[in-house]
């Protein structure tokens, strides 16, 4: 194991030998002052909250963009434990954000919630990034009913992943089906009583979307957070919906460029 994650098991709770015997514990029911670990580190500043059921405690982020606050991550999450007291194995539920998003960024996240949930028997959710910006402008951000609201964040090569969503509800109904669209198509199918959000699209909107939303500012920046993912990951808990930590995975939307040139 990288000594960088392994910081964040010993010496906060139990040894690896230790947690062997509590890998099928039950997952805990709602109501219980559950504390969860929530994980975002598909956008472009990583960041970590602590929460009691879905009361925030604290939220950190590294201050640094994703390039160089990805090896400082394990570190975040341990400190801001320890600043509040929370003992590894007193998280009851790890939320991560699993994408689409940064190929760097979405593995960090992920490491760390398997070798957590290995480590503890911590049950995991897998959290998709454009289901919590979506449930964001709906739930936090005072968004009105909307026939539709797209969600659009980088996938890099003038284009972007793009889901499409009707309310809260359809946003904590589990991942939503996406597309990678053009930048110049970012508003294709989008009409008056649409609503288009989501970090970095602002360069690509056309200068006469200011009836888009219904008054609206067209582009909101708003980006998936680690209050958003463990939100959605408490509602997925009480459904039951967990994942296998052994099973988890990036949804990196595509492969990368290197990828794609050795194919060729």
């Amino acid at each position: 194991m990288d000594p960088a994650w392994a910081t964040c098991l010993p010496p906060f709770g139990l040894t690896l030998s230790e947690s062997k015997r509590v890998l099928s514990k039950d997952i805990p029911t709602a109501g219980l002052n559950l504390k969860i670990l929530a994980l975002e580190t598909s956008t472009r500043f990583p960041s970590a909250s602590l929460m009691d059921d879905s009361q925030v405690i604290a939220t950190t982020d590294s201050g640094l963009s994703r390039a160089s606050g990805s090896s400082a991550f394990p570190n975040l999450v341990k400190n801001l434990l320890a600043d509040n007291g929370v003992l590894v194995d007193g998280i009851g539920l790890i939320a991560v954000s699993v994408g689409p998003g940064s190929f760097t960024g979405l593995r960090v996240g992920v490491v760390l919630a398997k070798t957590w949930a290995w480590a503890t028997g911590c049950p995991v959710v897998a959290v998709s990034t454009l289901n919590a910006i979506a449930w964001t402008a709906f739930s936090r951000m005072g968004f009105p009913s909307v026939e539709l609201l797209r969600v659009a964040v980088s996938a890099q090569r003038n284009q972007f992943f793009a889901a499409d969503f009707a309310s809260a509800e359809s946003a904590q109904s589990g991942p939503a089906s996406y597309s990678i669209i053009d930048a110049g198509e970012i508003l294709r199918g989008l009409g008056p009583s649409c609503h288009i959000v989501g970090p970095g699209i602002e360069p690509h909107l056309p200068e006469n979307t200011t009836g888009l939303g219904s008054g609206l500012p067209a582009g909101h920046k708003l980006s998936a957070t680690a209050q958003s993912i463990g939100e959605l990951g408490l509602i997925s808990l009480r459904s039951n919906d967990t994942v296998d930590p052994f099973r988890l995975e990036p949804d990196y939307g595509r492969v990368s460029a290197a990828e794609e040139r050795r194919c060729k």
